[in-house]
């Protein structure tokens, strides 16, 4: 009977040895683990407005979403042909392109925008990017894009626009976005044409330049609607 007590005994004690072991690696996992993310900048962490995915592969392109890494990239491939059509408000230096990406990903953060820089899948370089934004009055044309010449042609910005659309729209249960265009920037039209936009109206305001208003359709909408 005694051996039976000191048997059960030495069992009890090794139970409770085990399970103080298994509480001390299971809190010094965690500890380890909050550390390990703590190290990472916190200019590094992405927002999360949604659940749209951080990064986007393609065939040809890789979508990722903006980060203060790629700002000095995005800046030396600003050439003044990508430049030209976008019409930036301020002098082209690193110090006013970083001041506007802040701005974009504090519009992101607060869900304004739907935000992409596009990357080369053969040599890895930031080429451009690639947004759609939520409506407003003031800022006529949702979607705007754009790519370095040196990587114009060979179906970059068809699939960009494929692959932020179909994870737009899984996000966004909307009907369409839409995309104004200056008629004289007939490339970027006939682009956004292929790519799947549809030509709604042409636009001649009094006192600013004509331009094509072009939308793009959700094609699962009424699924989406039930």
């Amino acid at each position: 009977m005694k051996i039976l007590k000191k048997l059960i005994s030495n069992i009890k004690i090794k139970f409770i040895v085990l399970a103080i072991l298994t509480t001390i690696i299971g809190i010094t996992t965690i500890v380890y683990i909050t550390k390990y993310f703590s190290i990472i900048p916190k200019e590094y962490q992405f927002s999360r407005p949604d659940e749209r995915s951080n990064e986007i592969k393609g065939k040809i392109i890789t979508l990722k979403r903006l980060n203060h890494q790629y700002f000095q990239d995005y800046f030396k491939m600003l050439s003044p042909k990508v430049r030209k059509p976008l019409y930036f408000p301020f002098p082209h230096n690193f110090e006013n392109v970083k001041n506007f990406l802040e701005k974009e990903l504090s519009r992101e953060a607060a869900g304004k925008t739907f935000l992409y820089i596009i990357f080369d899948n053969k040599d890895i370089n930031l080429i451009g990017s690639i947004e759609i934004r939520e409506k407003n009055p003031n800022d006529p044309g949702q979607f705007s894009c754009w790519l370095n010449e040196k990587y114009w042609g060979g179906g970059r910005i068809h699939e960009a626009i494929k692959l932020i659309t179909k994870e737009y729209f899984k996000i966004k249960k909307v009907k369409s976005f839409n995309a104004h265009v200056e008629m004289w920037n007939l490339r970027s039209y006939y682009a956004l044409k292929k790519a799947g936009f549809k030509l709604v109206k042409t636009y001649k305001p009094e006192y600013d330049k004509p331009r094509y208003i072009l939308e793009y359709c959700n094609p699962n909408y009424q699924n989406q609607k039930k």
